[in-house]
């Protein structure tokens, strides 16, 4: 009997052990997600740019000129798809059996 009691405090220490581990990793988590200030970083500014230029030279270039454009995509003809597809569909009665003479 002193055995299995003896077995079940060294099992709660451990249990209180782990449980302090977790309390103080929760408790750094939020020290450093939410506590802890933040050093700005640089701002952008649009006089921090100071010169965009796009080549447009690319658009002439053989690669360009041996795309082939797609075929136009055709739809379908007649009703397509329900009025309101959120609404749930209709039950349908399943058509009777016929019956045997």
């Amino acid at each position: 009997m002193a055995i299995v009691f003896f077995e079940l405090q060294k099992k709660q220490r451990y249990l209180i052990l782990i449980f302090f581990i977790v309390i103080l990793l929760t408790g750094i988590v939020f020290w450093v997600g939410f506590f802890r200030k933040v050093k700005p970083g640089p701002e952008w500014r649009s006089s921090m740019i100071k010169n965009i230029s796009i080549d447009l030279k690319v658009l002439e270039s053989s690669v360009v000129s041996r795309m082939e454009s797609y075929t136009e995509i055709s739809f379908p003809e007649g009703e397509i798809g329900r009025e309101n597809p959120f609404l749930p569909k209709p039950l349908v009665s399943p058509s009777p059996l016929p019956s045997s003479p």
